[in-house]
């Protein structure tokens, strides 16, 4: 299990893992808060990570190597009117959608931005969004998640103490 074995101030952990790689970006300065949310999607073949506080923020995704280790795929940036905080929470299906909340953005009113990989292609594309929430200080995107088969989105919006649930519009379930 897992329990607390500091010595001398430095906070270590007794895990019965081990750490296998670290991952760092190349071009976020260390003030940027990169790490700042981690998603895994697809089975654990791509690794997304944010760097919330660099300009309106970024996300980095990676691709696993036949080594099992994670490089580099592209980052998304995006510059939408009021956006902040790009990346502040992120989400992943085990299919190839992806979720990124800006929840600081407009004033905390709030974006949802939807992405999909295309594994074949190695690309990275916006499938939709949601770039308010229903109201100043609403927080929507505060909270994200994803069914385990990308077909249903759930956006925390404490603010109003509401949670949405989008669907694709083929689902009925």
């Amino acid at each position: 299990g897992i329990r607390d074995t500091s010595v001398t101030g430095v906070q270590t952990c007794a895990l019965p893992i081990y750490v296998t790689q670290t991952v760092d970006s190349w071009d976020a300065s260390t003030d940027q808060n990169y790490g700042a949310a981690v998603a895994f999607l697809n089975g654990g073949d791509y690794m997304l990570s944010s760097a919330n506080a660099e300009n309106t923020g970024k996300v980095f995704v990676y691709i696993k190597d036949s080594n099992g280790q994670y490089q580099e795929l592209t980052s998304i940036t995006r510059s939408d009117s009021g956006l902040s905080g790009f990346g502040s929470v992120l989400t992943a299906s085990n299919s190839d959608y992806f979720a990124i909340g800006s929840p600081d953005s407009n004033t905390n009113t709030g974006y949802v931005h939807i992405y999909k990989i295309d594994t074949a292609l190695g690309t990275v594309a916006l499938v939709g969004s949601a770039k308010t929430g229903p109201s100043t200080s609403s927080d929507f995107g505060r909270s994200l998640s994803f069914s385990k088969d990308g077909l249903w989105l759930y956006v925390g919006t404490p603010g109003v103490n509401r949670v949405y649930v989008y669907g694709d519009r083929k689902s009925t379930r």
